[in-house]
């Protein structure tokens, strides 16, 4: 029981040594590496507002406060030119009413005077 192995092919192959392929390496590293930024951006976008300092939160309220002052000061600017509004429409309904007075007692007297002409 003799074995047989062919090794013919081993006389017409041709070898060559290779390197690893050091580029494929570096895409790897590069690609790891701005999978990491793009979590870490990701994770601050998300998160952000749990790292908030309490100088910022004061800030932040502070701003809000001042907000909500000038909100209250202009709803109450707001109150007034309203009752403004109303009290000088009142007053021109006033003035028009008198106006509207004075024209019938215009046109009384302009009635009256062809007749005061005529009676001379």
């Amino acid at each position: 029981m003799s074995r047989f192995i062919d090794t013919a092919w081993l006389t017409q192959a041709s070898f060559r040594p290779t390197a690893p392929d050091r580029d494929r390496r570096r895409r790897q590293v590069a690609a790891v590496a701005l999978l990491l930024v793009v979590a870490v951006a990701a994770g601050h976008g998300f998160a952000g507002d749990l790292f908030m300092t309490v100088r910022d939160r004061a800030a932040l309220r502070a701003e809000r406060d001042q907000l909500a002052a000038t909100v209250e000061r202009l709803r109450t600017e707001m109150a007034v030119e309203s009752a403004k509004r109303r009290e000088l429409e009142r007053h021109s309904a006033d003035l028009n009413a008198q106006v509207a007075e004075l024209n019938g007692q215009v046109e009384f007297l302009r009635a009256r005077r062809p007749l005061a002409k005529s009676a001379e």
